[in-house]
């Protein structure tokens, strides 16, 4: 963008209408209608405080950067767009933004360069590009290190709990300090509102007999009336996301079975937390009882999952992997693989698991209790 390039306002003075923002760093001065500029609330403040103000100089901000911010403001043309949904259903911005502008804009620069739109957003006071920045900075983290992850594991190489944890931890404080910008604490807090993915049950979709608490992360049964269920408020879809990560870890325990699967979202309203998952058309789950089989079933019928049995118990982990485009999900035991859900499923309803869908959950064991330590969706 030429530092001097001027766009006319229709029934308005020109001249009349144009502010010039200056970068104190360099000197490169900006051409502007206050309209666009207005964008930023250190702006109209000034201008609040002298109307007749025509030069406003931006401190700490390199021209480069400075131009960043004026393509992005005139853009706009001081509408406000839409607004990010966090944390981000997708790793692709395309997907988040509802301006495809934003997400070209946004792209194609270095980290280097989002950090430094980032800090100036956050000094000029305009929160859409502001929380722009962050949105793309939490893909890029969330990127890297499931990219390094799977890596990893493709190798055969099983990552506990606690080394996912601390790989998490170590890239994201690389991420937060790199390149010589360390973010303040309140820029942190927009960037992990993006990349953190909060798994919760829906208590309004909840039988009585279940109790959800923990950030509604941990589920437990506290009556013994026969086998209920339990839907989760996150939806999971094929159109904004390529993979999912979902581990259950067993926290209290009593003898019975449990449920664990889904509901085709199209069919979600029409689930019934008095009844177990098996017996309710468009769900599908991984039934695990002690020293049994674990079978995959559907009201079509129940077909075994693996070739052992087994026991889960307290501390161990139950978890579904997904696949979104290939519309696959692998299920693992304490990460040691049972089988393939969407296989047998396909096996016993001639049908691909289903392009969105809910996690749910039943049990007829009073006394138990799961809890969400993993959820990861991308």
């Amino acid at each position: 963008m030429a530092a001097v390039e001027e766009k006319t306002i229709e029934g308005l003075d020109a001249d009349d209408e144009k502010l010039i923002l200056v970068s104190e760093e360099d000197g490169t001065e900006f051409r502007i209608s206050r309209q666009d500029a207005l964008m930023s609330n250190l702006v109209k403040s000034l201008l609040e405080g002298d109307s007749d103000a025509d030069r406003i100089p931006i401190n700490n901000v390199s021209g480069d950067t400075l131009d960043l911010i004026v393509q992005y403001l005139e853009h706009h043309n001081g509408v406000e767009p839409q607004e990010i949904s966090a944390p981000m259903p997708s790793m692709e911005m395309e997907r988040c933004v509802g301006d495809k502008w934003d997400a070209e804009y946004i792209n194609k620069m270095k980290k280097k360069t989002i950090y430094e739109v980032i800090l100036c957003a956050n000094y000029m006071d305009i929160p859409s590009l502001l929380h722009l920045g962050c949105a793309k900075m939490a893909t890029l983290i969330k990127g890297e290190i499931l990219e390094k992850m799977d890596q990893i594991e493709s190798k055969g190489e099983v990552l506990g709990s606690k080394q996912r944890a601390m790989m998490l931890k170590e890239h994201w404080e690389h991420w937060m300090g790199s390149e010589g910008k360390d973010l303040a604490g309140d820029l942190r807090a927009i960037v992990f509102k993006y990349y953190v993915d909060a798994f919760e049950w829906d208590k309004t979709h909840c039988h009585s007999d279940w109790k959800v608490t923990n950030g509604n992360k941990t589920i437990t049964k506290s009556l013994d009336t026969g086998c209920c269920s339990v839907y989760s408020r996150n939806m999971i879809t094929t159109k904004s996301m390529s993979r999912t990560r979902w581990v259950l870890t067993m926290r209290g325990k009593k003898a019975g079975r449990v449920l664990v699967g889904i509901v085709d979202a199209e069919h979600i309203e029409s689930g019934d937390t008095g009844k177990a998952l098996e017996a309710q058309q468009h769900h599908v789950a991984v039934q695990i009882a002690d020293d049994e089989h674990p079978e995959c079933v559907t009201t079509e019928g129940g077909m075994s999952i693996g070739n052992k049995k087994v026991n889960w118990n307290i501390g161990d982990r139950l978890k579904l992997e997904f696949d979104l485009k290939a519309r696959q999900c692998t299920v693992f035991l304490n990460d040691q693989l049972l089988g393939r859900l969407d296989e047998i499923y396909h096996a016993l309803c001639d049908r691909q698991l289903p392009e969105s869908f809910f996690f749910a959950l039943s049990s007829d064991c009073p006394g138990i209790e799961l809890e969400t330590t993993l959820f990861e969706a991308w």
